[in-house]
Parts: structure tokens; C-alpha cells; sequence
């Protein structure tokens, strides 16, 4: 899936910069949480089949969240990582039955060291994509994540991370009036 997109030109560090900012309807359905992961703990949550997840994260001293989404079996998926540097999407473990140098590893390098990392998150039944920050970088690759039952699977590598707001907004539920 490739969403229409609104793009304008900004400055972003004294440069000219492309913000790209998903077109979307109105969803309905939208479930909310926040709190903090500790390293050895997660927080999972149920993902509609088309879904757009929005995260506010806190990384801090080399702290990695990882975001693992799956369908049915739950060693075939997508990692979302994310740190104080970079944002990256591994769908090696995405690409069952497909040829392996299909599998692959973007990953979108971060400006300095931002301590608060804005997501957004629109995946189906094929594809992710993720906007940062605001749309100034972005990734969108193939996912086929399976059938079944969908997760969402947050965690921690060490120390902490403080998911300062998520929202998962169902896309297949028709929209709000």
C-alpha cells in the first residue's frame, strides 16, 4: 500500500526539507495507552488487519525499543527498532515462503540525539509504513505478516523506555461522521 500523501517543502535545520504527512480518514476505533517498558517486560496489544499506530517514545542512554508486529505465528514478522539515533524496519522474518534475499533492513538515521521520537505507523495486510517525525523521514517496504491474529509486542533492550503516547486506530472500521 502505498496511502496518498500530502507533501510540502519546509526548513528543517536551516535546510530545505520534504515532509511527507499520510491522507487519511477520520478512524473510528481508536485505542489508547502510555506507560513505561522495563528491560525483560513488554506490552502487547491487539492490531486490527489495517491499522495506523501512533507512538510518542522517550530513549534515552542507549536505550532500543523494539517493536515486533505479527500475525498468527509469532516468529514471523516485522521489528520496528527504534533509539535515540535511528528508527529502522527488519522484515526478514516477514517473508515467509518468498525468496530470501527478499528480506530486508532499512534503516532511517535520526538527527543528533533526539530523546523523543514521533511516530506514525499505517500497515495492511502487505505493507508498512512508518513516518518520523512529523513525515521528515519516512519507510515503506512490503510486510506480509500472516493470517491470524494481529500484535503489536513492545519492549525494551535495557533500561527503560516511557511510551509517552500510542494510539492504534482501526482503518477498517468505517469513519468517524
Amino acid at each position: 500500500m502505498t496511502i496518498p500523501r500530502r507533501l510540502e517543502l519546509v526548513t528543517w535545520e536551516g535546510r530545505p526539507q520534504l515532509r511527507a504527512t499520510p491522507v487519511l480518514p477520520q478512524p473510528r476505533g481508536t485505542e489508547t495507552w502510555s506507560g513505561s517498558i522495563d528491560a525483560g517486560k513488554a506490552a502487547a496489544f491487539e492490531v486490527p488487519p489495517a491499522a495506523r499506530l501512533d507512538l510518542r517514545l522517550r530513549v534515552e542512554g542507549g536505550v532500543e525499543l523494539l517493536a515486533w508486529l505479527c500475525a498468527g505465528d509469532p516468529n514471523e514478522g516485522a521489528a520496528l527498532r527504534v533509539t535515540e539515533t535511528a528508527v529502522s524496519l527488519d522484515r526478514t522474518a516477514a517473508t515467509a515462503g518468498l525468496n530470501e534475499p527478499f528480506g530486508s533492513v532499512q534503516r532511517v538515521e535520526l538527527p543528533g540525539r533526539s530523546q523523543v521520537v514521533d511516530l506514525s505507523v499505517i500497515l495492511d495486510e502487505g505493507s508498512i509504513e512508518v513516518f518520523i517525525e512529523g513525515g521528515l523521514r519516512t519507510i515503506t517496504d512490503l510486510a506480509f505478516l500472516g493470517v491470524g491474529e494481529r500484535r503489536l509486542t513492545l519492549s525494551a533492550s535495557h533500561g527503560q523506555v516511557v511510551v509517552e503516547h500510542l494510539a492504534i486506530a482501526d482503518l477498517t472500521a468505517p469513519p468517524a461522521p
